[in-house]
């Protein structure tokens, strides 16, 4: 009973606290002066960071008893909607790449494997509607593109004053990356599931954070694709 609890409970608290956290910062946003800095340690600042460690605290007490390994099938089972959302995030990753404005090598790059990440992300969805294991390079593919993505953003950050106005985006980004990892290795071999699902719901909780900043459709359809990514997360003790 209190396991099946669990599975059911787990993903509602990280999207509850990204909603939350995703009004404060629009908050936070809308309290940008005529210079374009933030009051000094805005409270809708603290809160959404409060809300991120509390999102994390939650996963490592939910994931706490799960197995070391099993089945890939049983962790990622053939599902419609996780291929509808993983199809919506490859489309939100081509708009993406070409829609920033990035200087050098990599306003090349960030096209190119923002195009490449799409496809793979396409082919993945695929494999989830069929219930098949994609191959693992699918998902290497997405993880380069979070680094160049990353980045490109950047770029665009260090020019900003003040981390509040990027922080969640750029942890968004990060989480993005290590749990793309996680996956990778998912792909390639049973190991436990933990590393991959703490990580990706930290991003789905920093990506939803997000949705009000610019690139906010981006971080929207990435939401979509964890969110629906459906898995099983069964306990050391089998019910």
């Amino acid at each position: 009973m209190k396991n099946s609890l669990r599975r059911r409970l787990f993903p509602w608290f990280t999207l509850l606290s990204g909603v939350i956290s995703m009004a404060m910062q629009s908050w936070l946003l809308s309290s940008i002066n005529i210079r374009g800095l933030l009051p000094a340690d805005h409270v809708a600042s603290i809160v959404s960071l409060l809300l991120l460690i509390a999102t994390l605290g939650a996963c490592l007490f939910l994931l706490r008893k799960t197995v070391p390994a099993i089945a890939y099938e049983a962790l990622f089972p053939r599902s419609p909607i996780a291929a509808g959302g993983t199809a919506i995030a490859a489309i939100g990753m081509i708009l993406s790449a070409f829609s920033t404005d990035a200087s050098g090598i990599l306003g090349l790059l960030t096209p190119i494997f923002g195009t490449l990440a799409g496809g793979a992300l396409f082919v993945t969805a695929y494999c989830r509607f069929r219930g098949l294991r994609p191959n693992f390079l699918l998902h290497c593919v997405v993880a380069v593109f979070f680094i160049v993505y990353t980045m490109v953003c950047c770029q665009k950050w260090g020019a900003v004053p003040q981390l509040p106005l990027y922080l969640l985006p750029l942890l968004a980004l990060l989480f993005l990356m290590i749990a793309t990892y996680y996956r990778t290795e998912l792909d390639l071999l049973p190991k436990s599931s933990f590393q991959y699902v703490f990580f990706s719901q930290g991003a789905l909780m920093c990506c939803l954070s997000s949705a009000t900043h610019p690139q906010g459709l981006f971080y929207l359809s990435v939401s979509l694709w964890l969110a629906t990514d459906f898995f099983v997360l069964p306990s050391a003790e089998q019910e």
